[in-house]
């Protein structure tokens, strides 16, 4: 994919739990199929922590392979980089970072090269 033709998307939610409690589910890795609606399954592959690999098992059939590139506890930011997958992605990386909200908690993700 040209330069050109790359994206850069962010997005945020805030939750209604408390920082300590969201961030446990997002630093384990092959818990995302807890939160994300779209994994039907996740299985992980690897000692824990950095360079460990996930798979997922998608809802519309796709199996995406992505390898935790990075994970900072007390910043609270998770970055992995899908290997694998039939989507329409390529060079795709994540960072997610959690930020405090008093009772609440807000997630922002961002994704260059979408």
């Amino acid at each position: 994919m040209s330069e050109a033709a790359r994206a850069e998307v962010s997005h945020r939610k805030e939750i209604s739990a408390s920082a300590d409690e969201v961030w446990a589910l997002i630093a384990d890795f092959g818990a995302i199929d807890r939160y994300s609606p779209m994994v039907e399954s996740c299985r992980v592959e690897g000692p824990e922590g950095v360079g460990q690999r996930r798979v997922l098992s998608l809802d519309n059939g796709t199996i995406t392979i992505s390898r935790l590139e990075a994970i900072d506890h007390a910043a609270r930011t998770l970055t992995y980089r899908i290997l694998e997958t039939k989507l329409p992605l390529d060079d795709y990386t994540s960072t997610m970072v959690g930020e405090p909200r008093g009772e609440s908690f807000r997630g922002r993700s961002h994704h260059p090269h979408l």
